[in-house]
């Protein structure tokens, strides 16, 4: 060996260094923060919401004080409002930037608690509607669409961090949100949520930043890469891609797998031979596995491509619903870890192949097509399923049910493997013919 030379490996801080440091501006890549703001914008503009429907106003929105018509008028209200939150969150996110739709729809969520406390019948059914409507209109979309614009390379492992900061984020909330009705009154907390929102989003808003263009840098701090090499479809050129009903294709299949497992798994449990504290345990292992499996499926996309990926936890959830299947108690807990697993690992995926595959340009109407597809699929197979239980149409039926179930979600990984290499759009390939 030379005298004086360096055969040292890098330490742990340099490759965190490495990790943060942005290369195109020289720096800190300033990405790795809005992961954090994309944290604490979901808790508190979804999770406070959901924490204060599911404690303080559980058992107020619908009671019989507020019985029919109120109740049906609600919902069909709800329904349409979920709609079309959806396509204006898509819409939005396209084309006023992620930090306008945020700066938007997170003061609502406030105002809408606040709106809640209002002594008034029927105020509370309009302020369950408002806060589903909103959750997704200008807190959940912008989050994501964000860190689809500033990561490429690393935006599974962004978005596993994002989402699983707030999955164990929502773990505390919720409670929180609870322990105060054993002293106060339900208003009151209405009121203290409501103004917490308020004062939080707008120092979140102004941290959000739509575009790392926008402070000279590029995604995931690297140096632009051409072009011509990186697909940007618009949502037309999306939806006359074979690439796209592929995707959504492959999505519908597990989705419906997912929906199968989740309603209908107590009908399998309670067949087999498992003792009613290791049934009990169910949920909770399963809940705690799809935390786990977020963080997976974020950094097994770091070195595998995503369709590979999501095409795994769809044979996870298979696996998963194979042993539900085979009744034998002592295994329940490692069925439910499988499943939980398995929605964990492609949640962070699942988003990320809309931005590899098509881009930035109009992700959020795409990202929400996709889901309104999975939605109406998994949603579709569960009434005749359960109306076949109902009448028993044949014994065993719900073991049929998840057999076919699980076979659907291995015709799916097989969709998520068929999606090939990403592909420009038709636009992109007749700006430069020398790349078709």
């Amino acid at each position: 060996m030379e005298p004086g030379a360096n055969d040292s490996r890098p330490g742990m801080m340099h490759r965190l260094s490495d990790f943060l440091r942005s290369d195109s501006a020289g720096g800190v890549f300033h990405g790795w923060r809005l992961v954090a703001i994309g944290i604490m914008v979901i808790l508190v503009g979804r999770e406070i919401g959901d924490g204060l429907i599911e404690t303080a106003w559980a058992r107020r929105a619908y009671d019989d004080e507020y019985g029919p018509p109120w109740s049906v008028a609600v919902g069909v209200a709800g329904a349409i409002a979920w709609w079309v939150s959806l396509w204006i969150a898509g819409w939005g996110v396209d084309r006023l930037g992620p930090r306008r739709m945020a700066q938007i729809g997170l003061p609502l969520v406030g105002l809408v608690a606040l709106f809640a406390a209002i002594p008034v019948p029927g105020v509370l059914q309009v302020a369950v509607t408002g806060m589903f409507a909103l959750g997704m209109l200008g807190v959940y979309l912008p989050a994501v669409a964000a860190l689809n614009h500033w990561f490429r390379e690393r935006l599974a492992l962004a978005l596993a961090l994002m989402l699983a900061g707030v999955s164990v984020g929502g773990f505390v909330v919720k409670p929180i949100m609870a322990a105060p009705l054993a002293v106060a009154d339900w208003r009151l907390l209405t009121l203290v949520a409501g103004a917490t929102i308020l004062a939080a989003a707008w120092p979140l808003v102004r941290a959000i930043r739509d575009r790392p263009e926008d402070r000279g840098e590029h995604p995931d701090g690297l140096a632009p890469a051409p072009k011509a090499s990186i697909p940007n479809h618009t949502w037309r050129e999306a939806m006359r891609s074979r690439q796209f009903w592929t995707l959504a294709a492959a999505g519908a299949c597990v989705a419906v797998a997912s929906g199968m497992s989740t309603v209908y798994d107590w009908q399998i449990i309670s067949q087999g031979s498992a003792a009613i504290q290791t049934i009990n345990s169910f949920g909770l292992f399963q809940e705690f596995a799809s935390t786990a499996g977020i963080l997976i499926g974020g950094l097994a996309s770091c070195r595998f491509p995503v369709r590979y990926v999501l095409a795994g936890a769809a044979v996870v959830q298979t696996a998963g619903m194979a042993l539900l299947l085979s009744g034998y108690g002592p295994i329940l807990l490692e069925s439910g870890i499988l499943l939980g697993m398995a929605s964990g690992m492609s949640a962070a995926p699942g988003i990320v192949a809309v931005g590899i595959y098509f881009g930035r340009r109009s992700f959020g109407m795409i990202t929400v097509t996709a889901f309104v597809i999975d939605w109406i699929a998994s949603s579709a197979g569960l009434p005749a399923a359960g109306y076949l239980g109902y009448l028993g149409v044949a014994d065993g039926v719900y073991t049929v049910i998840f057999v076919a179930a699980a076979i659907v979600s291995l015709i799916g990984a097989g969709l998520y493997i068929a999606l090939g290499q990403p592909r420009l759009s038709p636009s992109q390939r007749d700006e430069d013919p020398a790349v078709s």
